[in-house]
């Protein structure tokens, strides 16, 4: 026989206090009282600590702001790329290419001159390094886009 007989768990009878008194109506609606109190606090208690979890969240969100925002690559570059074609090849600086001097848009328009770098159309550099203006060439001609 491939049965395997397992003893019988033992019944656990449940836990009873052995009391001399019953319990009067008074305690019994006491003790309700406390399990309600108690209950109330915890709701409570929950609601400040979601209300602090928005706010908290709502905070973060805020200073996330120009930080991680959507970033449009493809569209810089093509901004960039056409200022530089309109130059009709002259040397310029970079911050010819900028729209104002603000932080974010130097950053910006820095990436796009990498990558149009990167795809050789440009030519990057300094006259005096490491701290002078940075000067982009143009390397198309032209007639190419």
């Amino acid at each position: 026989n491939l049965v395997m007989k397992m003893p019988e768990p033992p019944l656990d009878e449940p836990i009873r206090r052995n009391v001399k008194r019953k319990v009067t109506l008074i305690e019994l609606l006491d003790a309700f009282d406390h399990a309600r109190k108690d209950s109330k606090e915890y709701q409570l208690i929950e609601r400040q600590r979601r209300a602090e979890r928005l706010r908290l969240s709502e905070k973060a969100r805020k200073r996330m702001v120009g930080t991680a925002h959507e970033d449009h690559v493809e569209d810089d570059v093509e901004v960039v790329w056409e200022k530089i074609k309109n130059s009709r090849g002259r040397t310029m600086s970079l911050f010819e290419l900028c729209e104002t001097r603000g932080r974010e848009d130097v950053i910006k328009t820095f990436m796009s001159v990498l990558f149009l770098v990167y795809d050789n159309k440009i030519r990057v550099y300094q006259k005096q390094f490491p701290y002078g203006k940075i000067y982009i060439k143009y390397l198309c001609s032209p007639s190419t886009s």
